[in-house]
């Protein structure tokens, strides 16, 4: 069979079977649930308390599930070794804290983030690295299953036993247990039917192509490198630029805002201006794509680059207004390094100088990691030329 009938025959059977899954649930959802709890979970009218909390733990249900599923992406992390960076889960925000490197709950405001995401990253480079992302991935389904299983399951049998004089507390736990179970499975479904998720692939197609060979795998270890070689003391300068090439011919979006993000970083670090400006020429078009947060770090940049290598205020000035209120309170040194350069080139002297000190504040005092040290000169560099 040809490729291009192996692939049509896969859409066709991936369109009769969502449409089957369809199907099944709306069925479900109109003839049979509706009855179904209202014979065994309304409970006592007497009982004022009931139904409110009952619509409490069913929103709960919800979160939980989804809170499950990226702790399972997250525990794998951890366990293999990788380091913390960020987890998510509706308005929950958990994150490693870019000015003390410590580790602080947030609000989450970032709507893009709401049905979650969880962040560990290497820190070495090492051949089985795709290996470890793999396990990773799969993990999310996997606990979403077990979840769907372990709670659903109990649900219904529990469900079953219920009688007109069981108790209210009984039936709000057969409600949590039957609403974390149903979205457990749907979490299942959704992260290993489809291939992509708006711009992120999902657990399923990460997988395979972790797991696979080819030019996928090739530019999934390559990223994973140097993500790695970014939280050591080697030289942004010195990554590999082949790596980098081969990540921008990925037809994924992120992956190649991600590769034109580094090609800007090692242009810029070897001082090579041109090379580090063409690089967000062509990663700026593809910023659109992304969540709200990974928007306004690539924008940081942006605006930085027509700031301080372009000397455009114009366009700097309506690139770090797209970062909106995110990038406008933040405080590390990548956003301080940007107000400083903005304010430098709209000429507003004292604003830049106030932000060029708190930036330098902002950096540890040990800089073990390259990015720090990099952030130290590109303000070194713009303190010289307010000094000229």
């Amino acid at each position: 069979m040809s490729k291009k009938r192996n692939k049509t025959v896969t859409i066709l059977l991936g369109t009769l079977g969502g449409a089957a899954l369809g199907f099944g649930l709306g069925y479900t959802a109109i003839n049979w649930m509706p009855n179904f709890i209202a014979k065994n979970l309304s409970g006592s009218a007497d009982i004022w308390w009931e139904l409110p909390l009952k619509i409490v733990f069913l929103l709960v249900g919800l979160w939980a599930a989804l809170a499950a599923h990226e702790l399972g992406h997250l525990m794998t992390g951890l366990a293999q070794g990788f380091t913390f960076h960020l987890y998510v889960a509706g308005f929950l925000g958990v994150r490693r804290n870019p000015l003390n490197d410590q580790i602080e709950w947030y609000f989450n405001r970032d709507a893009n983030l709401f049905g979650g995401v969880a962040a560990t990253l290497p820190t070495q480079k090492s051949p089985d690295l795709r290996r470890k992302l793999a396990a990773i991935v799969i993990a999310g389904p996997i606990t979403s299953l077990l979840g769907a299983v372990l709670a659903g399951l109990p649900a219904v049998w529990g469900i079953a036993q219920l009688t007109p004089d069981s108790s209210a507390l009984l039936r709000i736990l057969f409600t949590f247990l039957l609403v974390f179970g149903v979205t457990s499975f749907l979490l299942f479904l959704v992260t290993t039917i489809p291939s992509r998720t708006g711009a992120f692939f999902t657990d399923r197609a990460r997988f395979f192509r972790l797991i696979g060979g080819g030019k996928a795998a090739a530019v999934e270890q390559a990223m994973l490198e140097l993500l790695a070689q970014s939280y050591t003391s080697q030289p942004f300068g010195q990554m590999d630029l082949a790596q980098i090439e081969l990540i921008k011919s990925d037809q994924s979006g992120l992956m190649q805002s991600f590769a034109y993000s580094l090609a800007y970083y090692y242009h810029l670090d070897r001082g090579e201006n041109e090379q580090a400006l063409a690089a967000i020429y062509d990663m700026e078009p593809l910023i659109a794509e992304q969540p709200l947060a990974f928007q306004v770090e690539l924008l940081k940049d942006v605006a930085y680059a027509y700031a301080h290598l372009a000397k455009d205020p114009l366009k700097a000035r309506s690139a770090w207004n797209k970062a909106g209120k995110l990038g406008q309170a933040a405080k590390d040194a990548h956003a301080l390094l940007t107000k400083t350069a903005l304010c430098w080139i709209e000429g507003n002297e004292a604003e830049a100088k106030a932000y060029l000190q708190q930036g330098l504040a902002a950096l540890p005092a040990k800089r073990s990691k390259y990015g720090d040290q990099f952030y130290f000169q590109q303000f070194k560099d713009l303190e010289q030329e307010m000094a000229e």
